[in-house]
């Protein structure tokens, strides 16, 4: 079932997914309508976002309708030293699981796992 998310909130509107959930010309719209209140993207329908959509522009030129209501991260909003960890942490359990011929976890490419040296 498809719905707006975008059709009146006075909450933040934030995207952590992945893939093209917020389309940036109705989150435009939205946001310049009152809508939405503010958005925190850190992902946007296509990476790197194109740099002459008037939404970027003008959170690129802090246009003054726009400032303080758009942050958008370069799809690593998750960056912190506790994450850096985590990952490291799975990384190496996973290395252990394979070493002992136990089905790995999180495994996002699986039809390369019938290769093996």
């Amino acid at each position: 079932m498809r719905r707006s998310l975008l059709n009146s909130s006075q909450e933040p509107l934030l995207n952590t997914a992945r893939g093209p959930i917020i389309k940036l010309d109705a989150l435009e719209a939205a946001l310049r309508d009152n809508r939405v209140r503010a958005a925190g993207l850190d992902v946007v329908e296509m990476e790197p976002p194109e740099l002459t959509h008037p939404l970027v522009q003008a959170w690129r030129n802090r246009e003054e309708w726009i400032a303080y209501r758009l942050v958008i991260t370069p799809h690593a909003a998750f960056v912190c030293e506790e994450a850096y960890h985590e990952m490291r942490l799975k990384a190496a359990l996973n290395v252990r699981r394979a070493l002992e011929g136990v089905p790995l976890r999180n495994v996002v490419n699986e039809h390369f796992l019938r290769y093996r040296l």
